[in-house]
């Protein structure tokens, strides 16, 4: 037999695993030889996996169809549940270990990750999340380590660590995110080829629990492809070589349940079979929706035989009601239209009816194209800053047709503007959490080098002061207009004489006065801007204004103990 060419990703965890079949086969006197293809999934920084499954194999499968290989080493959670009908699913190497490891940046346990890869003790998830601040940002863009994690922390951020394993244990210690959420088998990998430097090993770390957090579907197995009708080559033998049948039997049930489920796009799910019994947990459709309002997600749960395993999507989904509103005033009315954050208000016994003044309109031919070709390191690729929930939703609708700023990672001025990407499905690269422009210019001097590049998606209304600021400090950008504000006629708003307005910016305070409408005694405000437009306003001089200082949730509940404890 001539040499068996065996391809593979180029990161060292999935070298390690091309080199373990080509060790089986050199073993029994079968020459191989690997071959490195950089997939979609590695040429991405994006922040959404489920409206890209099968990035990280359809490269790798392409090199099988095209004859530059004859194997293709995938790790078997990333094989979507359909793939190309020329291709064979040859062998499924013995599993390793299927669980979760959750990684701090701070001394937040008493367990070093070099101590926890020595034992095999679990740690329940919901004492494992317990240990982190409130609004920690946890780094994982898998749809079912996110929807697990907010099922139990709903208000924890979830951020996009794209990249290695290595380069995404490296952005936790630098201090990019609070914790990690990674598969265990791939550190363990890693740590065999000595490719985890002693400042990793000694990271905080936990086990999951895997009867409360089951694996994804293949977690932990290897997956070999080949050619369906290479009759060069001798897949009986190699077949006999390398697969693991009780391995195999396991993925092909995950699989399987998966599809029954919708191949994980809309029902995030781990699935963990052993032997004929299955083990299940996975989020409705909605799963996105719900957390994003701090509110626990009740999950599918199952652990039972397969064969008995049923799903019914119109007894899963969730029906979101309608905000309740409690019937009594003194209430909010807020500019900023967030079913959100009425939402969260609500169950502080808080009153909030969403009044917006301003139209916005998305100018998508002005959005940047086709940019990422002439730039060869990642490194170097832009980010993407994002100063409101608006602009948030405008770059979302325009991903779908304007590929290249999908692929870049996105910065978000607050967990308002992150939880706006996040429940459209794309999940931000960092969020500052600052409240205005102004501090989001510090955020970026003290976290990003002067070599960044930024792109700036503005309105029509948006002024100077923060692109020249950023200019002033030595960053490279490009800004644009990207969305149109105009005023909405409004022909009136019914007032109490308790209640409180929530300006959300400059510009729906201007379209406020032009409505000529009634105004509170006390005023809430979102940014410094829109402090100035409202107190340098004679308008509203009556009014009493303050800042929301932090995040917008929590500094309102605190306020109206405190204004309107009585």
């Amino acid at each position: 037999m001539k040499s068996v060419k065996i391809g593979t990703r180029t990161s060292n965890l999935a070298i390690y695993q091309a080199n373990k079949v080509k060790n089986i086969l050199k073993g029994n006197g079968i020459n191989s030889e690997i071959i490195g293809i950089k997939s979609d999934g590695d040429r991405s920084l994006a922040g959404n996996l489920s409206k890209s499954v099968g990035q990280f194999v359809y490269s790798i499968d392409d090199g099988l169809i095209s004859h530059k290989i004859d194997l293709a080493v995938h790790s078997s959670k990333d094989v979507p549940v359909n793939y190309n009908s020329k291709i064979q699913n040859l062998a499924t190497l013995e599993r390793g270990v299927t669980s979760d490891l959750i990684l701090f940046r701070d001394n937040l346990s008493n367990t070093r990750l070099s101590q926890l890869l020595k034992n095999s003790d679990e740690t329940d998830p919901e004492k494992a999340l317990k240990i982190l601040n409130k609004k920690s940002l946890v780094g994982t863009v898998s749809g079912r380590r996110q929807a697990l994690m907010l099922s139990i922390r709903p208000d924890i951020i979830p951020i996009s660590v794209r990249g290695s394993v290595e380069t995404r244990i490296t952005k936790l210690i630098n201090g990019n995110v609070d914790a990690i959420i990674i598969a265990e088998v791939g550190i363990r990998r890693l740590n065999e080829s000595n490719k985890l430097d002693e400042n990793m090993l000694e990271l905080c770390a936990l086990r999951l629990q895997s009867k409360k957090w089951p694996t994804a579907p293949g977690q932990g197995a290897i997956t070999v492809h080949c050619l369906m009708d290479n009759s060069l080559l001798d897949k009986g033998r190699i077949r006999t070589l390398l697969n693991h049948d009780a391995t195999e039997k396991s993925v092909d049930a995950e699989k399987r349940i998966l599809e029954k489920m919708g191949g994980g796009c809309l029902y995030p799910a781990g699935i963990e079979s052993n032997g004929e019994d299955v083990n299940i947990l996975a989020a409705p459709e909605n799963w996105r929706r719900i957390t994003i309002s701090e509110t626990n997600v009740n999950l599918l749960k199952y652990s039972g035989p397969i064969k008995d395993f049923k799903f019914d999507t119109d007894s899963f989904n969730i029906k979101m009601e309608d905000v309740p509103y409690i019937g009594h005033s003194p209430k909010i009315i807020s500019t900023l239209n967030s079913d959100r954050l009425s939402r969260i208000l609500v169950k502080s016994d808080i009153n909030m009816i969403n009044r917006p003044v301003i139209d916005l309109e998305v100018v998508k031919d002005n959005w940047p194209t086709n940019f990422l070709s002439s730039i060869k390191k990642r490194s170097e690729w832009p980010w993407l800053i994002l100063t409101s929930p608006f602009a948030a939703r405008c770059a979302v609708s325009i991903i779908e047709n304007n590929i290249d700023i999908g692929r870049i990672p996105w910065l978000a001025i607050g967990e308002g503007t992150a939880a706006a990407c996040f429940e459209l499905g794309h999940t931000v690269s960092d969020c500052a959490k600052v409240k205005d422009s102004e501090d989001l210019l510090l955020y970026i001097r003290d976290n990003y080098p002067k070599s960044t590049k930024f792109l700036i998606p503005q309105s029509n209304l948006s002024g100077d002061k923060f692109v020249n600021g950023l200019l002033e400090q030595k960053y490279k950008l490009n800004h644009w207009l990207a969305y149109n504000n105009s005023s909405i006629k409004i022909d009136g708003v019914e007032i109490g004489d308790n209640d409180v307005i929530l300006m959300s910016s400059p510009s729906s305070v201007r379209s406020w006065v032009e409505n000529n409408l009634p105004v509170t005694k006390n005023i809430l405000c979102m940014g410094r801007s829109s402090y100035l437009e409202i107190t340098e306003n004679e308008y509203f001089k009556e009014s009493s204004v303050d800042i929301i200082e932090t995040t917008s949730s929590e500094f309102i509940i605190n306020w109206w103990k405190d204004k309107r404890g009585d």
